[in-house]
């Protein structure tokens, strides 16, 4: 897994990271994410965003953002997993149009966007 997070594949994988400014220095404060699968036009998403920066419009400027990417790259569907009790995130992925899927396995629930 290690080689993997070092040794990126700029033509699949595309991070998106959020900085802040405190007391002179960058901060880096959230990460969105975008696995793409080119043979099946579709990618995988994450996103991460420090607690104390949640509710603040981080996230949701994040997933614009990785919506925008996936489109550039002509992809027909996003897809990503949140845990059934975040539900913060899941109202971002409803307030993009995505279908959210019952949870299933651990407390997960699949997002998936047509693009």
């Amino acid at each position: 897994m290690a080689v993997r997070f070092c040794n990126i594949d700029y033509d699949r994988e595309i991070a998106i990271a959020a900085f802040v400014k405190e007391d002179g220095e960058a901060r880096m404060v959230g990460v969105g994410r975008l696995i793409t699968e080119p043979a099946e036009e579709t990618a995988e998403f994450g996103e991460a965003v420090t607690d104390l920066w949640q509710g603040r419009g981080v996230g949701g400027k994040l997933l614009d953002m990785v919506i925008d990417v996936a489109r550039d790259f002509r992809l027909r569907r996003i897809w990503g997993e949140v845990l059934s009790d975040n539900q913060n995130m899941l109202g971002l992925c409803e307030s993009r149009g995505f279908a959210i899927e019952p949870a299933r396995d651990h407390g997960m629930v699949r997002v998936t966007l047509e693009l």
